[in-house]
Formats: structure tokens, sequence, C-alpha cells
């Protein structure tokens, strides 16, 4: 798998929630509301992991050709694909991005420290494995647009592939 490749599972995941939440009234019966409510919540934090994840490949100037896995055998960068990308670790990420990214990692919404807050507190797994997720439909659409912008963002501030 190249690094590519977490773009691409960011925007099929984003994708699927966008669909989701779009016909969400007309497609979900009464009694499934709330099951798939927390199902889009999971997904879309897997939106912020594969792209964080696609950022932070670009940021440290890693070989697009090269599988990601092969990052355990580079000592160049000090990262490892067992340590930093395996864990889903997203508060590493996003502190990796806001010291390694340069100026534009200022424009990406989900690095500011309210929203990284709202993140990082409630995708953590103790909640999205175990825990019933308490938010309102509103709350989570909220998260996705969230992703949706943070996407686009991203995307903006990568110019090399």
């Amino acid at each position: 798998m190249t690094y590519i490749e977490y773009k691409k599972a960011s925007l099929r995941h984003l994708d699927t929630c966008l669909f989701l939440c779009e016909f969400f009234d007309e497609i979900v019966e009464q009694e499934e509301k709330e099951h798939i409510l927390k199902n889009i919540y999971y997904l879309s934090g897997y939106i912020f992991e594969c792209i964080f994840s696609y950022a932070i490949f670009n940021v440290i100037g890693y070989d697009k050709t090269k599988s990601v896995y092969q990052l355990d055998n580079d000592k160049r960068c000090g990262l490892t694909f067992s340590n930093n990308f395996k864990t889903h670790n997203l508060d590493w990420k996003i502190e990796f991005l806001k010291k390694n990214g340069g100026s534009n990692v200022s424009k990406i919404p989900i690095l500011d420290g309210k929203t990284k807050e709202f993140l990082l507190k409630k995708w953590k797994s103790e909640y999205r494995y175990y825990i019933d997720i308490e938010l309102s439909k509103n709350e989570i659409y909220k998260f996705v647009s969230l992703a949706k912008d943070t996407t686009e963002k991203v995307r903006l501030f990568i110019t090399k592939d």
C-alpha cells in the first residue's frame, strides 16, 4: 500500500458518510437510526485518520511509489509504520502536522484547540468501541462536515502528488 491510498480511503469514507447523511431519513428505518448514526460517527473518524496519515507521509517527503510498510525499515525520518500509523493515534498525528506541516497547516480547521478536543475525547477507542456515543444527529452531521472541510484543506496544502 502506498501513502496515496490513505487519501483514496479518506475520500471513500467521506463519500459514504455524506451519502448516509444526505439520505438518512429516506433510507434508514426508525429502529436503526441510532445505530447508523453511531456508524457514521465511527467512520467519519477514519476520514481524519486517513487524511492525516496521507498528509504526514507527504510532509516527510516519503516516496509515493514505496509501500508504507517499508517505513519500518527507513530510519531517516524517525517514524515507523508500526509505532506511528498502525496505532490510530490521532493526537500524535495532529501534533506532528502542527509541528512539521509548515504554515499551510494553520488553514486546516481540525487542528485548532477546541475542535481537536472534541475529536480526541469522543473518538478514542474506549468511546468508539465500547461506550455508547451520546451525540445528537446534528453533532454527528457537523463532525462529518468538519471531516469534509478538513479533507479539502489538507488536499489544498498538499502539492506534491
